[in-house]
C-alpha cells in the first residue's frame, strides 16, 4: 500500500494528530505484516525515527557502527537514517503557507512535475542544470 497524506502541521493538534497516525501506521506495518515502512522514496527525516523498529536492534546497531566509521564527523546526511532522536519526524516541520487553493494543493511528490506551471522557472530535478 502507498498513499499520500496531506497533512496540515500549522498547530500543535496537528504535530501530534500525525504523530499518532505515523505510530498507528508503524506497528501493524511493521510488527503485524512484517512490511517495509516506505517504497522508493527511500528512508528519510519521517521515517529515520522507525529504522531500528523496522530492522531490529542488532542490525540497527551495524548501520550505526557503519555510519560512525565512514562518516565520524556525521557530515553526510546527518539525521536522514541514524537518528537517535525519536520525534525527528515530528520536528523542524516544512512551513507551507497558504497562497491559493491550486498552489495549496502542491505537496510536492513531483508526480505532475512534467506540466507543472513552474517548471520552467525552477530547478526542479527534472530541470536541474
Amino acid at each position: 500500500m502507498h498513499f499520500v497524506v496531506t497533512q496540515a502541521f500549522d498547530t500543535p493538534a496537528e504535530v501530534e494528530r500525525y504523530r499518532t497516525f505515523l505510530q498507528e501506521v508503524v506497528d501493524p506495518v511493521v510488527n503485524k505484516y512484517g512490511g517495509a515502512l516506505k517504497a522508493e522514496h527511500g528512508t528519510g527525516r519521517n521515517m529515520a525515527p522507525f529504522v531500528e523498529t523496522e530492522w531490529g536492534g542488532e542490525i540497527y546497531r551495524v548501520m550505526k557502527t557503519v555510519k560512525e566509521i565512514i562518516d565520524p564527523e556525521n557530515l553526510l546526511n546527518p539525521g536522514v537514517i541514524i537518528n537517535a532522536d525519536k520525534q525527528a519526524h515530528i520536528k523542524n516541520l516544512k512551513d507551507l503557507p497558504q497562497v491559493e487553493e491550486e498552489v495549496d494543493r502542491c505537496i510536492e511528490c513531483g508526480f505532475c512535475e512534467h506540466k507543472c506551471p513552474s517548471r520552467d522557472i525552477t530547478l526542479t530535478p527534472g530541470n536541474a542544470l
